[in-house]
């Protein structure tokens, strides 16, 4: 048996509630899927500041070699812009420029206002050794992302005098992290 035309399809009333749902359910969805972006950018931008590190302490160490990992300005001098392009490079000069003008590998982190603080010492840059340890330039970055919602995702990065990267997240991402010895990190800093 066939439907007559007039009893197919969706009535005025029934139409308007199934647009009425799905726009309730996109506008409860939508500020946990944009969290989520700038979550997965601030894991992929901790994850390129780590592989860097590994890079450059791996690079010394094959070299015999100090490397040095900074950003670097048009003058290839290491600055404290780690937001822009980092650098790795030789420096068997201890000069904390390149050799010879070379960089082994260029890091352009994915930072959409991102901040990336470090926390150096007043140096500008990291070194390794011909043994893979730091080269008298322990410190830390601080990558702080920003939530749709209020807050921030946090990871503190900290390179050991043997020359090991390790990280520690802010979990309940109000951009504050106490760190062991009681010191406490803020991204508004």
């Amino acid at each position: 048996m066939t439907t007559p035309p007039s009893e197919a399809g969706f009535t005025l009333p029934e139409l308007a509630i199934t647009i009425l749902l799905a726009a309730l359910i996109t506008s409860i969805a939508i500020p946990g899927l944009s969290n989520l972006t700038s979550s997965s950018k601030h894991s992929a931008t901790v994850n390129e500041y780590r592989s860097a590190f590994s890079f450059a302490r791996s690079k010394a160490v094959s070299t015999r070699k100090i490397v040095t990992l900074c950003p670097l300005s048009p003058s290839h001098n290491c600055t404290d812009q780690w937001e822009g392009q980092i650098a790795v490079f030789l420096d068997d000069d201890d000069d904390k420029r390149p050799d010879g003008d070379e960089v082994l590998r260029r890091l352009t982190p994915t930072t959409f206002s991102q901040k990336v603080l470090a926390r150096t010492a007043h140096r500008d840059y990291f070194q390794f050794d011909q043994s893979g340890l730091s080269k008298g330039s322990i410190g830390s970055l601080v990558i702080c992302t920003p939530l749709s919602a209020e807050g921030y995702k946090l990871t503190y990065l900290a390179l050991s005098m043997g020359g090991r990267l390790r990280a520690t997240q802010d979990e309940n991402e109000d951009g504050k992290l106490t760190l062991p010895w009681g010191t406490v990190i803020h991204c508004d800093s």
